[in-house]
Parts: structure tokens; C-alpha cells; sequence
């Protein structure tokens, strides 16, 4: 963006002065993944139900982890979200 103001002098002369701002970003950084709603909160670990999450700041690299912390069976699995349901 540039900034320019003409300035009168007393003796009628005119004088142009310009500056160029820094360079403006136009795009937002993304924040946060967010999950705002979930269709499911239980469903058996051996699958077989479809979970739908709802939130916001979601990139296409995002990956959901399931866990289940208990002691004597510790369990993990990742998964990628279907990318033709992310929406910005």
C-alpha cells in the first residue's frame, strides 16, 4: 500500500511525498484444531459406526488419534479424515 498526501507551500508550490507500508498479509494463520460437536461419544473400539466431528481450524494433514489409556490394555490407532468432507 502506498500513502501519498500533497503539501501547499506559502509561495504556492506544491510538493508530493509518498511512502510504501510493509508488505500486508491478507490471509489468516491458522489456529487451533477445535472439535465444537461430535455425532458419537462411545462406540465400540472394534469399529464399524461412522464419527462425524464438527470444529474448525482443521488442516488437510490432520490426523485423528483414538486412545485408551487403561493400564493393563493401552491402545492407539491414527486415522486421516476423508478430505472430501473438510471444508474451511
Amino acid at each position: 500500500m502506498v500513502f501519498r498526501t500533497t503539501i501547499t507551500h506559502p509561495d504556492g508550490s506544491t510538493e508530493v511525498l509518498q511512502i510504501s507500508s510493509q508488505q500486508i498479509v491478507c490471509t489468516q494463520p491458522p489456529g487451533i484444531p477445535e472439535i465444537c460437536k461430535k455425532s458419537l461419544t462411545t462406540c465400540p473400539c472394534i469399529g464399524g459406526m461412522e464419527l462425524f466431528m464438527f470444529g474448525k481450524n482443521f488442516l488437510k494433514d490432520t490426523r485423528v488419534v483414538f486412545q485408551h489409556t487403561a493400564a493393563e490394555s493401552p491402545w492407539e490407532e491414527a486415522v486421516q479424515p476423508d478430505k472430501e468432507f473438510l471444508q474451511q
